[in-house]
């Protein structure tokens, strides 16, 4: 008999932003970055080759959406662009060595904030202003944005997110459970329950999976703590075991869905 999954959905969509990367020529060298030159004639970028990483694989509905961007792009502009879907870990672990590297890559798109860009990417300020593109935003997520390089725009975000477990109304109610856990403990208990119902309690996938520990890890010593955990080394910190110890026994317990590492 299949089981049912997804009772509860660890939350991990990261805020998404696309970036322009400064330091790398197009192809044909002549193509400034400065927004006074962008352009909407119809073909006026025949013959500029663009190479676009991507945080989303092709398959998702993000991913979907891009590819159909892009190929409007190409068709309004006359340029060309590659499109690369590296997926999160892809962009989480391979794009800062490969600007390192003096790799072309013009623009890509991943979570906010995730790494020190410093000068590899260039200001967007003159295009967002140029296109009055913030009428249409959120100030306090445009705020954020710029408070990540010094007060200069040099992200532009496009998916908010927020963390949080996600859960299934109907298997909720058909594994007798009345209330929403308010607890980690009752959460242990509704897992339970789940699971004796042939529910799989949890699922995320292998990107996000270690936001649930800091999630937790931020019950415990709060926002700054977590913060000082990651960014000191604070790993000694009891609060650290604690959380450890927690998804060591949901994992024992059999409350985690096997198909997390391959989920995207």
């Amino acid at each position: 008999m299949n089981r049912k999954i997804k009772a509860i959905l660890g939350v991990g969509l990261a805020g998404f932003v696309l970036a322009s990367c400064g330091g790398n020529e197009s192809s044909d060298g002549d193509v400034s970055s400065d927004a006074s030159d962008v352009a909407v004639e119809s073909g006026i970028y025949d013959g500029v080759e663009l190479v676009y990483w991507s945080g989303w694989e092709s398959s998702e509905s993000q991913g979907l959406v891009i590819s159909e961007a892009v190929k409007e792009f190409e068709n309004e502009t006359g340029a060309k662009v590659q499109l690369e879907f590296k997926g999160r870990k892809g962009i989480k672990e391979g794009l800062i060595p490969a600007l390192d590297a003096n790799q072309k890559i013009d623009m890509f798109d991943g979570a906010a904030n995730k790494a020190s860009f410093g000068d590899r990417v260039i200001s967007l300020e003159d295009l967002v202003s140029q296109k009055d593109y913030e009428k249409d935003t959120n100030p306090v997520v445009m705020e954020l944005m710029r408070s990540y390089h010094d007060g200069e725009l040099k992200e532009i975000p496009y998916q908010e997110k927020a963390n949080g477990y996600l859960y299934n109304k109907q298997l909720f109610k058909d594994a007798g459970i009345d209330e929403v856990p308010e607890t980690t403990d009752e959460l242990l208990e509704v897992a339970k329950k789940l699971k004796d119902s042939d529910v799989i309690p949890f699922t995320t996938d292998d990107a996000y999976a270690m936001q649930a520990f800091g999630m937790h890890l931020g019950r415990l010593l709060g926002n700054d703590g977590a913060t000082a955990v990651a960014s000191e080394g604070n790993w000694d910190a009891p609060e650290v075991l604690e959380t450890a110890e927690y998804f060591e026994k949901l994992a024992a317990e059999g409350y985690f869905s096997d198909k997390v590492a391959s989920n995207v």
